[in-house]
């Protein structure tokens, strides 16, 4: 079960779209990454928050500008590549995630083997 609602993720990020899809993402990303590691359900709970916000911005962009003559809005659109450094609210979610479990998800392993000869 989501430990945060729709309306907590449209109080920190700005949209239109239903947020249900990535509040799911989240909380299952939290769940079995965070959970049992030692960290309080108060701070799952901002995880997960701050977790389904860059989930929305990497899909629409954070809104950086808002103009009523003439109607323009301005996004600021993710840098992929960048995983949760993406956006603000990823950032945000690192920084709550004293593990640095979020930190080392999605980086790549790097394997050495040893191929030789015994003599």
């Amino acid at each position: 079960m989501a430990r945060v609602t729709n309306a907590q993720v449209k109080g920190i990020i700005v949209t239109t779209i239903d947020t249900e899809p990535f509040i799911r993402s989240a909380n299952v990303f939290v769940t079995n990454k965070l959970t049992n590691q030692g960290l309080s359900d108060a701070l799952l709970t901002e995880i997960e928050l701050w977790l389904a916000a860059h989930f929305v911005a990497i899909r629409e962009g954070k809104i950086t500008d808002e103009t009523m003559g003439d109607a323009k809005v301005a996004f600021e659109r993710a840098k992929m590549g960048k995983g949760l450094e993406a956006t603000s609210y990823g950032q945000q979610a690192l920084v709550l995630d004293s593990t640095g479990i979020l930190a080392q998800s999605g980086k790549k392993r790097a394997i050495i083997q040893v191929v030789g000869r015994n003599e």
